[in-house]
């Protein structure tokens, strides 16, 4: 994404329903800082999780991944990235 200053992303995610699945993901930004590296997921449910980007200077990619190679599937939707304000946490 192409953005400059602060922003707010804000995203749905859920971890898969299995007993052996991990509920950590990870998230990351080049060209920017976010004030939240991990959110913990709910296993078979969705939660709205948002995340403060600051210092953005110009073409961001932001980077969703599980916290280890095994047993991290997740379900994420409704990625949005707002300009300009951050939320209040």
């Amino acid at each position: 994404i192409n953005l400059t200053g602060e922003g707010t992303l804000t995203f749905k995610a859920g971890a898969w329903d299995g007993n052996s699945e991990k509920l950590v993901l990870n998230v990351t930004a080049t060209g920017a800082t976010l004030n939240l590296a991990t959110v913990t997921l709910v296993k078979g449910s969705f939660s709205t999780y948002t995340v403060n980007i600051t210092g953005a200077t110009g073409a961001v990619t932001l980077k969703f991944e599980g916290s280890v190679a095994a047993n991290n599937r997740f379900f994420i939707d409704d990625i949005t990235v707002t300009t300009g304000t951050l939320a209040v946490s």
